[in-house]
């Protein structure tokens, strides 16, 4: 983990050292990456915050973004089925 890395190279010993802008400076400025690291980010301090340790959440009120949600393309079962059910590799 990138962020983790560059916390440890700062000599932060532990996550309860980190603070909202030490997680500024790690995430990336937008999209994916961002969302990405954001996510992780809060899902490792939350588990630390879970266990009970007198912790402040350094990225409880940072907006890192969401994931791009995706519909599927519509299918036509018929086709679907025939090419499951081919002995032809390419269909």
């Amino acid at each position: 983990m990138p962020a983790l890395s560059v916390w440890a190279e700062q000599g932060h010993s532990s996550l309860r050292d980190i603070t909202p802008a030490d997680v500024r400076t790690v995430l990336p400025d937008a999209g994916y990456p961002r969302s990405a690291m954001g996510a992780v980010l809060c899902s490792i301090l939350t588990l630390v915050k879970a266990r009970e340790v007198p912790f402040v959440n350094p990225i409880a009120r940072i907006r890192a973004g969401s994931h791009e949600r995706r519909d599927p393309l519509p299918a036509h079962a018929g086709q679907i089925h025939e090419s499951l059910l081919s002995l032809d590799p390419d269909s």
